[in-house]
């Protein structure tokens, strides 16, 4: 079923209609390729919506929203209105006011009276930050791990390990042989996943 106000092919509709609101909703901030539909309103965040007849079967659209540093986990589901939720069978099957499962690409849904909205849910990007000292045989052990979420890598702050009197810390580098030699690690300059090596020694 196509989105607007519904009528078969040579005909127009007229009088009052007895139209269901179908309505996403971006979740956040700075989210690009929502759905393109007829009506667009700015209540603060940006929805985009249309109606459709209760009973139409709607497809849910084939491109997934983006937003920089987040994964995109689906569609969530709130029946219009709220006493109509626990009448309506959710996207996981069950009968229940709770829609627990999310909606996904070319998942359908049936609209009910009254309608629906369809929030974007999204989960942050991660990656790990690895760093390795030498031990006393001189193999490169892993000291320390830290998950770093995507978006914040530029304020991320490098673990510094504590150094006896009497030693020096190198600082970090991106491999071993570059210890003292290449250009240290300061801070991280984009989102990946790091191995840093350095060494602690006498000075």
């Amino acid at each position: 079923m196509e989105p607007g106000y519904p009528a078969e092919a040579g005909y127009q509709l007229s009088g009052n209609l007895n139209l269901a609101s179908v309505t996403f909703r971006a979740g956040a901030e700075n989210v690009e390729n929502m759905p393109a539909v007829n009506y667009t309103y700015d209540d603060g965040a940006i929805d985009f919506y249309d109606f459709y007849f209760a009973g139409d079967t709607i497809t849910m659209p084939a491109t997934d929203p983006t937003r920089e540093g987040y994964i995109f986990e689906g569609w969530s589901v709130e029946v219009l209105p709220a006493e109509n939720d626990a009448d309506h069978l959710d996207a996981d099957g069950a009968d229940d006011a709770a829609d627990e499962t999310l909606l996904k690409a070319g998942d359908t849904y049936t609209i009910t009276a009254g309608g629906v909205i369809f929030t974007a849910q999204w989960e942050k990007k991660t990656f790990t930050v690895k760093y390795y000292l030498p031990n006393e045989t001189g193999a490169w052990v892993e000291k320390k791990m830290d998950t770093v979420d995507s978006v914040d890598y530029a304020t991320y702050s490098l673990w510094t390990p504590n150094a006896e009197d009497g030693y020096e810390f190198s600082g970090w580098y991106q491999k071993p042989a570059d210890i003292g030699v290449k250009a240290k690690v300061e801070k991280l300059y984009m989102a990946k996943e790091w191995k840093l090596y350095g060494q602690i020694y006498a000075h």
